[in-house]
């Protein structure tokens, strides 16, 4: 900081510098933020514009909770006296078709029944299967994931129809849309399924 003293008869000027005060430079991410519509001064708006964020959720674990429906790539592996492996997809009927026993209804179920009424199927095959000490063991696992259609309304950036994946929030639906407008607000977004509102 510059401070011009004078004296009263003006004849000595003193430029003296106080250092004790820091000295503040323009940041350059204010800058940044300024010149950037897209992005809001409001604290909480930057968070919806993350996009990194939406490639992180394939790295997740599949819920137990998670249920199955057309479009999840289901893969059976079956080894000790029978090696097999298999992949086979939930078609848009919610069945999937397997040789030698036929069409079967998975859609609608979790992880742990799709496996139950799998591993039943197969037992009439494979009869190393069954019994209380089995030689054969079975087991399943998801590979390819469906995708979910959602609509986004109100003040977003990008309103419209969008394919995200099954494990999104709705966070990550909002970062989706390119973020939230100046307008909107964090505390009030609706979550509407067949007409009704099922949370705020």
């Amino acid at each position: 900081t510059l401070i011009n003293q004078y004296d009263d008869n003006q004849e000595n000027k003193i430029d003296q510098v106080d250092s004790d005060i820091p000295k503040f430079e323009a940041d350059p991410l204010d800058a940044n933020l300024k010149n950037n519509k897209n992005k809001s001064n409001y604290f909480g708006y930057s968070y919806f514009l993350n996009q990194e964020a939406l490639l992180k959720i394939d790295n997740l674990p599949v819920p137990v909770t998670y249920l199955l429906g057309p479009g999840d790539e289901i893969i059976i592996n079956i080894w000790g006296e029978i090696q097999n492996s298999s992949s086979y997809t939930i078609n848009r009927n919610g069945n999937v078709f397997i040789d030698d026993i036929g069409q079967i209804a998975l859609s609608g179920l979790s992880i742990e029944s799709a496996k139950n009424i799998l591993k039943s199927k197969f037992s009439n095959i494979y009869s190393t299967l069954k019994g209380e000490n089995p030689t054969t063991y079975f087991d399943i696992s998801l590979g390819k994931l469906k995708s979910i259609n959602i609509n986004i309304v109100g003040q977003v950036n990008n309103p419209g129809l969008y394919t995200v994946h099954p494990f999104s929030t709705i966070s990550m639906c909002l970062i989706s849309s390119g973020g939230i407008t100046n307008k909107g607000t964090l505390r009030m977004i609706n979550l509407i399924r067949n007409g009704k509102e099922i949370a705020t």
